[in-house]
């Protein structure tokens, strides 16, 4: 090959590679980050590991675990000092709290866009989205790093056997029980309805199905557990206990009356507030 051949071949050679490169750096570049990856949006940024640190004595907890990087949602928590003596707990554990499906749907709170985030189908908590970032959720939350170690509380089994839904067999009453914000520790309960009106359509009468809370509800701690039962405080200062028979029955003791109740979780999910 002569040497001006070869020339022209290279300058072939070196303007197609030129053009290629071109080409490549004049890419849509509106989603690079700095470091050349790709932005993450909001929801994105939240499906992480979190803790969680709280300054409010009325959640009972020093700081939450909260790990979204799955379908599921996983809970745990360190609890204060205050419930940790009550309950023979120790402050630097992480207790397992009840976790469920993940759901993340857009919102507005004052005006300014949120991500509410639900867990097994209740709201879980509301985040600004100005303030998810890759590394925290404003100022109490941040990226989990390292691993956690998770273990169930000493009467776990006893206290999640609570949650459900309730029918009192002797008031033909139903009931709603929840821990809030998947803490075992802090639950809430409501009355619910069930019933099914008559209305008629196209001149037939039609039977359906309508459930909703008859009031807001009242917020109960745990104070304690023995072998199948486990007591509770109201926040108005009345106590009550749960003595469990089995996943599907159990009696609740308030105010000195015995009431049988029993597991209803056919019914509908949706219940109306």
């Amino acid at each position: 090959m002569t040497t001006k051949n070869y020339n022209q071949r290279f300058e072939k050679l070196l303007t197609v590679f030129l053009l290629i490169f071109a080409l490549v750096s004049c890419g849509d570049d509106g989603d690079d980050t700095p470091g050349g990856g790709t932005k993450r949006t909001p929801e994105q940024m939240l499906r992480q590991r979190w803790i969680i640190s709280t300054t409010s004595t009325y959640d009972h907890y020093e700081k939450a675990y909260l790990d979204l990087t799955g379908s599921t949602a996983k809970i745990a928590f360190q609890y204060s000092q205050n419930v940790c003596n009550l309950l023979g707990l120790q402050t630097d554990t992480w207790y397992e709290g009840v976790g469920g499906e993940i759901e993340i749907v857009p919102g507005e709170e004052g005006g300014v866009q949120c991500l509410c985030l639900k867990v097994g189908g209740r709201l879980w908590y509301t985040f600004k989205v100005s303030e998810i970032s890759e590394n925290a959720l404003g100022k109490y939350g941040k990226v989990a790093t390292g691993s956690v170690s998770v273990q169930k509380l000493p009467f776990h089994d006893v206290v999640s056997t609570v949650v459900g839904r309730w029918k009192d067999n002797e008031n033909a009453e139903f009931y709603d029980f929840w821990a809030i914000r998947g803490n075992l520790l802090f639950q809430r309960h409501k009355e619910f309805k069930w019933e099914t009106p008559i209305s008629i359509v196209d001149g037939k009468l039609v039977l359906t199905n309508h459930i909703y809370y008859t009031g807001g509800g009242v917020d109960v701690d745990v104070t304690g557990s023995v072998y199948s039962s486990v007591m509770f405080k109201t926040t108005g200062g009345t106590e009550m206990s749960f003595a469990v028979i089995d996943n599907n029955h159990m009696q609740w003791t308030i105010n000195g009356k015995n009431h049988n109740l029993e597991r209803m979780e056919s019914l509908p999910v949706e219940i109306e507030e």
